[in-house]
């Protein structure tokens, strides 16, 4: 198997979708898809320059964390779910790389999931609740 570092972006994209919403409506795993575009389309060093380098950057995804158990799993989805599921997720990972829909979020670059927020949450904007998310933005 290639690692993480060597997969095509798009593949990257649907890798982060399944591991952070596979469970979840397509027009979530989209937002989620947006949330990385925004952070491409950002530029910045903080979330990285470049579809690789923001979906991988550490701590960001945590379906990429470690200690999550990734990316092994990561590798082989079909073990771990549906076909269903992947197809999915690649669906979702394709309109948001292409840009094919317009961004649902609102511009978000930041999300969780949860009925609890993290710390940082309070400092930002809040521009979406989907399903079990909450996209959220630095900007006023």
């Amino acid at each position: 198997t290639q690692g993480l570092y060597q997969q095509k972006e798009l593949t990257l994209l649907t890798m982060c979708l399944w591991g952070e919403a596979r469970g979840s409506s397509g027009e979530a795993q989209r937002a989620v898809g947006f949330v990385v575009r925004n952070r491409v389309e950002r530029r910045q060093p903080r979330f990285g320059m470049g579809w690789r380098e923001v979906i991988l950057k550490p701590y960001q995804f945590s379906v990429f964390n470690r200690e999550n158990g990734a990316p092994e799993r990561l590798f082989h989805p079909l073990e771990n779910d549906s076909e269903q599921a992947w197809k999915s997720c690649y669906a979702s990972a394709l309109i948001a790389y292409e840009k094919l829909y317009k961004d649902p979020t609102g511009k978000a670059l930041f999300y969780y999931s949860g009925h609890t927020a993290p710390a940082w949450a309070p400092r930002m904007r809040e521009t979406l609740r989907l399903d079990d998310f909450v996209f959220l933005t630095d900007q006023a």
